[in-house]
């Protein structure tokens, strides 16, 4: 799972009428992704990485305003 530490980007990839968004809730080192950043062709994105199988737990659904989209606070947990 690919995200970014970016709002600018996240907007400009949720271009519709209901987009969807995920606001990662880090509580320790050991959830937090791999920065990629340095790899990147775009390295202006803040890209992090989630390994595959990553159990992503819903915890609060919030409306966009303006839209009729949401975003959800979830908790990563990685498999074992």
């Amino acid at each position: 799972m690919s995200t970014s530490r970016t709002k600018a980007v996240v907007v400009g990839y949720a271009k519709s009428k209901k987009p969807l968004l995920f606001r990662i809730k880090v509580s320790s080192p050991m959830d937090m992704g791999a920065d990629i950043s340095w790899l990147s062709t775009f390295p202006g994105e803040h890209e992090v990485l989630y390994p595959p199988l990553t159990y992503l737990k819903p915890m609060i659904r919030q409306p966009i305003k303006g839209c009729e989209g949401f975003v959800y606070t979830v908790k990563p947990s990685f498999p074992s």
